[in-house]
């Protein structure tokens, strides 16, 4: 039987006020240990990807009271892209499909299941966010530097922190639905392979299209990118057909761009969007330092929602 919002609000709010280590399988009443899954493909994906057993990812550099600013970091693949959201028994059972067979991009059980994925880890990140800042919040209010029960700018943060997560997670719901009813084609896929000279990136990420108020659902696109093999990589955006409108409003390009171009869009998309994402070793010791610079300072400055640079062909993170 289908739960209604407001129980559907209980289970979220029991989660997030809980001691952030929770398996967030459909029901949201698993009390298994969650692990560290990985939202891409530790088989396969990573397998074409990693040098040494480690690949690159840009992580935000935290110290002090100073602005988080981003860096290239050598991780070691078993760490890479994952994330504390799951089980192991459910994410081997939810995810087996696309961990242990080679995808296929007419498979619409599998692209649905790339695309959960994407959501899943998105849920969980905004989820451990809103915790955090609450404790954060609730600190502050304990040691008198914020009033109780009066508004401030930290209170006021944990809330928008909070109606994120809460937003993200009514989005979930939706896929579960489908899930429920075998309802694939309702989720739309807008999918091209590129040809590449070598495997150089991989990624999962879900994100938000234009702006929302507390109560307006999420118009939410996931986008994976997956490496089939050295010389064709899969690129992969995911949405509700009921979103399917404002999506192409807001992206003409995608449906537009062709080869070279269509991967150089679709890494702006990248850096602008997302942050998980993994990059070959290999490919990144072959960047320029203005190439790497040039990266960075998008990154960040999309962090920060700063005007950026238009175009430079630098910002190209595929080899083709």
């Amino acid at each position: 039987m289908s739960k209604n919002d407001g129980d559907l609000k209980k289970l979220f709010y029991s989660s997030i006020n809980s001691e952030f280590n929770k398996c967030l399988e459909r029901s949201m009443e698993c009390e298994n240990k969650a692990i560290k899954a990985h939202s891409v493909q530790n088989s396969n994906v990573l397998d074409l990807l990693c040098e040494d057993g480690h690949v690159i990812q840009i992580k935000l550099k935290v110290g002090g009271d100073a602005q988080p600013e981003p860096e290239y970091k050598l991780v070691g693949r078993n760490r890479a892209t994952t994330f504390t959201g799951l089980c192991s028994t459910h994410d081997s059972d939810i995810f087996r499909e696309i961990d242990t067979e080679e995808i296929d991009v007419n498979n619409v059980r599998q692209l649905y299941l790339l695309a959960y994925r994407s959501v899943l880890r998105e849920l969980h990140a905004t989820m451990h966010a809103a915790g955090m800042i609450q404790g954060a919040y609730q600190q502050r209010v304990e040691m008198g530097l914020d009033p109780k029960g009066q508004p401030s700018p930290a209170g006021m943060e944990a809330i928008f922190q909070m109606m994120k997560s809460w937003r993200t997670y009514r989005y979930r719901c939706k896929f579960d639905k489908l899930e429920e009813a075998g309802d694939y084609e309702n989720l739309v896929h807008f999918t091209k392979e590129l040809e590449t000279s070598e495997a150089t990136l991989a990624a999962s990420v879900l994100f938000g299209v234009g702006k929302y108020t507390n109560e307006e659902d999420l118009v939410g696109v996931a986008l994976n990118i997956v490496p089939l093999s050295e010389n064709k990589t899969v690129v992969i955006f995911s949405y509700l057909k009921e979103h399917e409108g404002e999506v192409k409003k807001a992206f003409p390009e995608l449906y537009e761009a062709e080869a070279h171009y269509f991967g150089y869009v679709v890494s702006k998309l990248l850096l602008e969007y997302g942050e998980n994402l993994v990059i070959s070793p290999k490919y990144y010791d072959s960047w320029s330092d203005e190439k790497r610079t040039c990266i960075l300072d998008y990154f960040t400055e999309t962090l920060l929602e700063q005007e950026q640079e238009k175009e430079n062909e630098n910002l190209l993170l595929f080899q083709m």
